[in-house]
């Protein structure tokens, strides 16, 4: 889901008749907290900052709180709050996008497990304009398809195997470009791990970066998922790390860590974590380097 703070108005003035503002975003279903810049002298700052969170599940009780603060020498003031419920989104099977005015509040205040909402001033804590957008998983790029994959892409060598299934070379009929086809069978990811499944496609097709491998296209037939991913031949990191008797060079291991480094700034630029970092799960493809292991949200 995408969150964008666009502006305030008539923000409480602390210094001077102005204020030095800035957001403070977090959700009540995930450890993630955002924040924007801050707005020099000011009570109605304009930010137009937008921040990829990470839903998951969406559920009817999750909410968003976007709290205003006022910076100055020694810390921050509170402005104001306000709570976004996000329950609207689930009855849009197609997308949800939206741009409000929301009043800001007194700060709530949390005692032994409960919610007490402070006694509000007969002050005007202002108002602040909020965006969402949110994709179902599968419209952001049409990428879940329900035709044959036999009919596009012809599959060969098996290139890995694993728990819930078998990796193979897929040959596109049409223009014979060569794929990566990770095919599950469906039996084999009920409950938990179907959930999984759904989290590691929605993730991979959000993710646009020459240093993580793309997923292409998803097929859903009645007794298999199929995964048509970049295909990476350069080999495991891991395994040219203990194959080079001379070591690997200064220049070399910067190389790799200046790509590790792009890559997963990409990923928490969109609140993903890779939680399986290590050299057997990347590949090389010189001169670039290339993510095997899928990322996770958290």
């Amino acid at each position: 889901m995408s969150v964008t703070i666009h502006e305030a108005k008539n923000l409480l003035a602390l210094d001077n008749g102005k204020s030095d503002p800035f957001c403070k975003i977090t959700g009540s279903f995930t450890s993630q907290i955002f924040q924007t810049k801050t707005k020099k002298k000011t009570v109605s700052p304009i930010w137009e900052e937008s921040f990829a969170v990470y839903v998951g599940d969406l559920e009817e009780s999750f909410t968003l709180t976007v709290k205003v603060y006022d910076r100055d020498f020694v810390g921050q003031d509170f402005l104001g709050e306000t709570l976004v419920p996000l329950g609207k989104i689930l009855v849009s099977e197609n997308g949800y996008t939206s741009s409000n005015w929301f009043t800001l509040n007194p700060e709530t205040q949390k005692k032994k497990g409960l919610v007490v909402v402070s006694q509000p001033k007969p002050i005007n804590y202002g108002s602040i304009k909020i965006g969402l957008k949110y994709i179902p998983l599968g419209h952001s790029r049409g990428i879940i398809l329900k035709s044959d994959p036999d009919k596009e892409y012809k599959f060969d060598k098996v290139l890995g195997k694993g728990s819930f299934g078998v990796v193979r070379r897929a040959v596109h009929r049409g223009t014979g470009n060569c794929y990566a086809a990770k095919i599950i069978e469906k039996r084999s990811i009920e409950g938990g791990h179907k959930r999984l499944l759904e989290r590691e496609i929605h993730v991979m097709s959000r993710l646009h970066h020459s240093n993580i491998v793309s997923l292409e296209a998803c097929y859903d037939t009645p007794k298999l998922v199929v995964l048509i991913m970049e295909l990476v031949s350069g080999g495991e990191l891991f395994q040219d790390i203990i194959s080079r008797n001379e070591g690997y060079s200064e220049r070399d291991a910067m190389q790799y860590t200046r790509q590790i480094c792009s890559a997963l700034a990409y990923l928490h630029s969109l609140g993903i974590a890779h939680r399986d970092l290590k050299p057997v799960s990347k590949s090389i493809d010189l001169p670039l380097f290339t993510f095997l292991g899928e990322p996770t949200s958290q």
